[in-house]
């Protein structure tokens, strides 16, 4: 193609993939057009249109399917002779978070500017769909101190089968048998993902009944952070009084989903570097599971005098 003929790239995306793809194409002196929700965020929509990208906005229409209307758009581009350029965008149901590992390595500052790296460090053949590992390291660009690690891993439903490794087995934290430590309970509203969608995770599976069951569960599901947030909640307030420099680190699977208005219940059997946990809802299912909590190392653990106690909030 000529600089003059290229046909438009196109991308579905409310985020960092369209800015990335935008900029690529800038470079290369690309057309690209990006289809976002109306509820983009506009100061992203204004650094695409610096990029020059062609932004479309793409409300659901009357006759659209359950899904991501800026999908169905992305489609009738491509099948209009656009060229696909990028990632799903926000309705990628078919990558379900497995599981997450956080340390910390000091009290995180109160305010600071901080350098992100994300490194994928491993992608997995499991049969039925593939495990992707990425590794997330934060460095105090004042200091150079390291921050903290964040280790996560993504399942991808039926994108496996292709004869690759199948990859290294995980620690089970499994908890032991005799009735757990402490016992912490949180209610959660029935309008939690619209609270939590606010930190900018908006996946529609998560807030439109449509889209949800078009991903294939019954109703919208709560984000897995923050079922793990409201998990690492009662770690921190259960083992470490509350003080944050007492938290060394946690991590667990996530198991199954969790539901808005649903109880979370976080079981621990506490040891003398931290406890095994897991994390239930008020019908028994198990949302996370494998679950292990340490201390900071400098942190000496001083033991209560009951052996069994709840918190409810």
């Amino acid at each position: 193609w000529g600089s003059t003929s290229r046909p438009s790239l196109a991308i579905a995306s409310c985020g960092n993939a369209a800015f990335a793809a935008s900029t690529l194409a800038k470079a290369v002196n690309w057309p690209i057009s990006v289809f976002v929700p109306e509820w983009a965020d506009a100061a992203l929509v204004a650094r695409l249109h610096a990029l020059g990208a062609n932004v479309q906005h793409c409300p659901r229409r009357e006759n659209d399917p359950a899904g991501d209307p800026c999908v169905f758009r992305f489609r009738e581009a491509v099948a209009d002779g656009a060229i696909p350029f990028g990632v799903q965008g926000p309705e990628n149901a078919w990558c379900l978070d497995g599981g997450r590992t956080i340390t910390l390595l000091r009290e995180l500052p109160t305010s600071a500017t901080v350098d992100v790296v994300t490194t994928v460090t491993g992608i997995w053949d499991k049969g039925s769909g593939a495990v992707i590992e990425f590794m997330e390291v934060g460095n105090d660009l004042e200091s150079g101190e390291r921050l903290w690690e964040h280790e996560m891993w993504g399942f991808v439903r039926g994108q496996g089968g292709w004869g690759g490794e199948s990859g290294p087995e995980r620690l089970r934290h499994e908890p032991p048998a005799r009735e757990p430590d402490v016992v912490v309970s949180y209610d959660t509203y029935p309008n939690q993902t619209y609270l939590y969608r606010l930190n900018g995770d908006r996946a529609s599976f998560h807030s439109d009944p449509l889209a949800a069951q078009a991903a294939g569960f019954a109703r919208p599901i709560m984000h897995g952070l923050c079922t793990y947030g409201f998990t690492g909640r009662a770690l921190l307030e259960a083992l470490c009084d509350g003080q944050p420099d007492r938290f060394g680190s946690m991590t667990g699977r996530f198991s199954a989903p969790a539901y808005p208005g649903d109880t979370l219940i976080v079981k621990m059997w506490r040891d003398d570097a931290g406890a095994v946990y897991r994390t239930e809802t008020q019908d028994g299912a198990v949302v996370i599971d494998r679950g292990r909590a340490d201390l900071a190392p400098t942190v000496v653990r001083c033991r209560s005098n009951s052996s069994i106690w709840s918190i409810r909030r």
